[in-house]
């Protein structure tokens, strides 16, 4: 250890002054360049940066001055863009400046021109029909027509007394300056106040008309009658205006028909009036009144007796026709009466020379008028009393207790019978007629709503009004059960009608006679007779259900006696206790069914057992799928009859025939191989039942398909 310290210190060597001073300088000098390397490096670097920020400047220079050149250029673009723009603009508003005020010129033409034109042509008419009215009013003039008019004032008024909670009704006309007849009463509702001020209406117009005619009988007698009167005295001449007795009787239940009507409607306004104020808020708590009245002439025209167009002829060469057999020329004759008639009692403008109602306006449905049949009520009313007056020497003489010559009670008899003729082919016209029986109001039995006209219009003896009775009264027994006259008289003629009318009704093919029955009970409910239509429907379903027992019946016959006795699954199950099979081919009629008990909210207890019994007919068609090897549809038909009427707008999910339906379903499509829950699988087998793609969680209208397949299917067979 000792020798390596005196090594040490004998190898350094101190620096001598000369040495100090030498690496003094060394160092000096070395900073010196050091610093005169910095001096330079920094130049340098203050030249590089010159020299960067000259060329920088110039480049921002070169490309501002570019930016600027390009900005000038596109100010210059869009400038002339715009000016492009506004003159084309400017060349388009010229252009639509012109067209407009070309379009406004060329309208205007054209409206003058039609305004002109629809002048001349009005013009025209006007002159036409001054034309046509100076000839129409130059023949009547020379063949004498004249007119006789009496004008009625009508009022009806309801007034509801709050303090008493009641409806006093009042219905009043008057006819002329005769005095008014008027009829009131005090009802506990507006409901009944209007059912009874309806009731009130005949009675006023037959008073007031009647009080009226009393007056003009009246003057008549005492020698006040004026030219213009109405009634023709016994010995007036043949060109004197004016009716006789017979007709002037007649004209006085035609216009008591007419003042009857228009009281009625002014009864539904005026009822309707009064509801309406007591409906609104607070209406009940204080008295109400409405009121309506309306102001009416009643116009007939005659012609002189020897004109053959008057009404007393034309009825005279009826009953001429009549008592020779004649029926079709005297069937000409009244229905020519009886459209003037119609048209008397729609108080239409019109005479005997040149009548308001002809034969093609009949059958015209934009004309038709309703009330054909009271029209011909009444002329062939006045017929029969003129043909009693002129056979049997009074218009109120008794046929049977008649002395007349038996010639003419014969003729009477004819007249009496083409009369009951024609008056049954109008009723089942009218019957045949569903929108003809809309139209007048028809509540399901037009026999009954003849009847009722007749006893409102005609008297009690009348013959018209008697057959009317009668025929209803004979349906009254046949509803009833009760036999007929006819067959109480004569037991074996009505036996064999009536087998007739079976074997007529047996002959006509089972498919187009439930067809008839479906349409005729759908125009039914549409007309508002929805218990006919009922009853039509199921007596098709009952008769659909007969035939398809007698076709199985058959068949089983047949096979039984070919093949042996082999029972389908449809039949085995038919054979468990308790099960009833509903067989598909009743599907028309019972969704038929379905659809009438759907617009009546009284029948929802008979809705549900049809709408059960169409799943039971759809689990027949599933079973006879599934025999024929076909589960898949089977399982199909169940499922999307069962989404169908198990949803919550038909039966719903919890009604045991929804029920029922679903677990056959299910069990259905395990019968399939298709799983329940594979919603792919089900949808595919449904759509290819339904023939077409169904959303899914619905039925497809499976049940309307099947339908229309069975409706083919029968008409097929039937062929």
């Amino acid at each position: 250890g000792g020798a390596a310290a005196s090594g040490a210190a004998a190898g350094f060597q101190p620096m001598t002054e000369e040495q100090r001073v030498a690496d003094a300088a060394r160092k000096a000098k070395k900073a010196e360049e050091a610093r005169l390397a910095e001096l330079a490096r920094r130049k340098k670097r203050d030249e590089d940066e010159a020299k960067f920020v000259a060329s920088e400047k110039a480049r921002l220079e070169k490309e501002a001055a570019a930016a600027r050149k390009a900005a000038e250029e596109e100010e210059k673009r869009r400038a002339k863009a715009r000016a492009e723009l506004a003159e084309r603009a400017e060349i388009e508003r010229v252009y639509l400046e012109e067209k407009r005020a070309k379009e406004e010129a060329e309208r205007a033409r054209r409206e003058a021109e039609a305004l002109a034109e629809q002048e001349r042509k009005r013009e025209q008419e006007r002159l036409e029909m001054e034309a046509r009215l100076a000839k129409q009013n130059a023949e009547r003039e020379r063949r004498g027509e004249t007119t006789r008019r009496f004008e009625v004032s009508a009022f009806v008024s309801f007034a509801y007394r709050a303090a008493r909670g009641d409806v006093e009704v009042e219905v009043r006309a008057r006819a002329g300056i005769s005095s008014p007849a008027t009829e009131s009463g005090v009802y506990a509702s507006v409901a009944q106040a209007r059912v009874a001020a309806t009731a009130m209406c005949t009675s006023v117009a037959r008073t007031a008309v009647a009080s009226w005619a009393s007056d003009q009988r009246l003057k008549l007698m005492t020698g006040d009658a004026g030219p213009n009167s109405p009634l023709r005295a016994a010995d007036a001449s043949e060109h004197a205006g004016g009716f006789d007795e017979c007709e002037f009787e007649h004209w006085t239940r035609v216009g008591g028909a007419r003042l009857d009507a228009e009281l009625r409607a002014l009864t539904q306004r005026a009822g309707a009036g009064v509801e309406f104020k007591m409906r609104a808020p607070g209406g009940g708590d204080a008295n109400q009144s409405a009121s309506s009245e309306a102001e009416l002439v009643v116009e007939r025209a005659a012609l002189p007796l020897t004109d053959r167009d008057n009404v007393a002829n034309r009825l005279y060469a009826a009953m001429l026709a009549a008592g020779d057999g004649a029926f079709g020329v005297a069937s000409d004759d009244l229905e020519w009466v009886a459209r003037f008639e119609l048209g008397q009692l729609h108080g239409l403008d019109g005479g005997l020379c040149f009548p308001a109602v002809t034969q093609a306006d009949l059958s015209d449905p934009d004309k038709r008028l309703k009330g054909g049949l009271l029209a011909l009520m009444v002329t062939l009313s006045h017929w029969l009393a003129r043909a009693r007056l002129e056979l049997l020497g009074s218009a109120g003489a008794d046929p049977e207790a008649s002395d007349a010559d038996p010639g003419a009670r014969k003729t009477y008899a004819n007249c009496f019978a083409l009369a009951n003729r024609m008056l049954t082919t109008e009723a089942n016209a009218e019957g045949a007629s569903w929108k003809a029986m809309y139209l007048d109001g028809f509540s399901g039995d037009v026999l009954s709503q003849a009847a009722s006209t007749a006893r409102a219009v005609l008297s009690k003896r009348d013959p018209i009004r008697a057959m009317l009775e009668a025929a209803e009264e004979e349906q009254r027994r046949k509803l009833a059960g009760v036999p007929t006259t006819d067959e109480e008289a004569y037991p074996d003629r009505e036996a064999s009608r009536k087998a007739r009318h079976k074997a007529e009704r047996d002959a006509v093919p089972l498919a187009e006679k439930l067809w008839a029955m479906r349409n005729a009970a759908a125009q039914m409910a549409v007309s508002g007779s929805k218990g006919q239509a009922r009853s039509m429907l199921e007596e098709a379903y009952q008769l659909r259900v007969e035939a398809l027992a007698k076709q199985k019946a058959r068949e089983e016959e047949e096979n039984s006696t070919a093949f042996g006795a082999t029972k389908t699954t449809v039949e085995k199950e038919k054979e468990k206790p308790g099960t009833v099979v509903v067989a598909p081919e009743t599907l028309p009629e019972l969704t038929a069914l379905e659809d009438l008990f759907a617009s009546e909210k009284a029948w929802s207890r008979e809705l549900a057992g049809v709408r059960a019994q169409v799943l039971k007919a759809v689990r027949t068609a599933a079973d006879r799928a599934a025999s024929a090897g076909d589960n898949r549809r089977a399982a199909a038909l169940l499922e999307g009859a069962a989404r169908e009427y198990g949803g919550e707008r038909k039966l719903g999910p919890e009604h045991p025939a929804a029920r029922a339906a679903f677990a056959a379903a299910e069990k259905a499509w395990a019968a399939a191989e298709i799983d329940f829950d594979d919603e792919d699988a089900k949808d595919a087998a449904l759509a290819e039942a339904a023939g077409t793609p169904v959303p899914r969680g619905q039925g497809g209208g499976i049940v309307l398909r099947l339908t229309k397949k069975y409706l083919e299917e029968l008409e097929a067979r039937r062929k």
